[in-house]
């Protein structure tokens, strides 16, 4: 009898040591600035990763931005998407060594039970706003919701800097080789960056979409609500129509149509 209440104390001790390792294995350390700190546990892409959070493997999702994909979904696979990762990968793995810090907005949680974060890393004693970083280096585009704003005119000022510095998917801005207009897209043009050559035919609205049509109904420029709100101020799209123009991006396809999702006033150059 001895014996076994001896195993028995024995075991519940070896019980309360794992259950302490546990909760500081999961307990998230605050900075004076008031980020959480996070295990990294994988680098999906370059704006999506995975960390420990209270013990649970939870993928985050970087608010704001939206960089290129690197795996078949719904979107192509896009150019400086594998730049991106890489960017992002450098960042919290080797400088940051697998620690992010992640702030949050209205909803910490999105789809899916996503964790919907900006993402700081440590380098130098400092820490980096990777959100911002990936826009700066025109490696993501933006990507807004009314939930999700509190860095807003950081990082448009972002996607502005990286326009004017002519960064990752802006250098293509002034290579006049990437030109097409819509009935020389074929399927190798998905996912790649091009300026598209059209007369504009109609300018609409569908849900909370602005639509630019081409003449010819073979080509369409969508604009979320969200990034026209931050980035067209000023700007009357529907005096386009009837005008030769040309739109900067990342081509899609969009059911018979090819499409690009717009972003900025500065992807549109007038030619009359």
């Amino acid at each position: 009898m001895k014996l076994r209440n001896l195993i028995f104390a024995f075991l519940i001790v070896i019980a309360l040591l794992f259950t302490g390792c546990a909760k500081q294995q999961n307990k998230k350390i605050l900075t004076p600035n008031g980020y959480e700190s996070f295990s990294i546990l994988d680098i999906a892409d370059g704006d999506t990763i995975k960390v420990l959070d209270d013990g649970q493997p939870t993928s985050v999702r970087f608010i704001g931005i939206d960089t290129p994909e690197t795996h078949v979904s719904s979107k192509p696979l896009g150019e400086y998407g594998t730049e991106a990762y890489y960017y992002t990968r450098k960042c919290v793995k080797v400088y940051s060594k697998d620690v992010v810090y992640l702030d949050f907005d209205q909803d910490k949680y999105g789809n899916y039970g996503r964790l919907l974060g900006y993402i700081y890393y440590k380098k130098d004693g400092k820490y980096h706003f990777l959100n911002e970083e990936l826009l700066k280096n025109g490696l993501a585009r933006p990507l807004f919701y009314d939930d999700s704003s509190k860095n807003k005119e950081i990082f448009i000022k972002a996607y502005e800097y990286a326009f004017e510095h002519k960064n990752g998917i802006f250098s293509k801005y002034n290579d006049n080789t990437i030109i097409k207009t819509p009935k020389q897209l074929t399927k190798k043009d998905i996912g790649k960056i091009r300026w598209i050559e059209f007369t504009v035919g109609n300018v609409g609205r569908s849900g909370s979409f602005y639509k630019i049509y081409s003449n010819e109904n073979d080509f369409v420029v969508s604009i979320r609500q969200a990034e026209f709100n931050a980035f067209f101020k000023n700007f009357n799209l529907y005096e386009l129509k009837g005008k030769k123009i040309r739109y900067f991006g990342e081509v899609w396809k969009e059911g018979s149509k090819y499409e690009i999702l717009g972003r900025a006033k500065f992807e549109i150059n007038v030619l009359n």
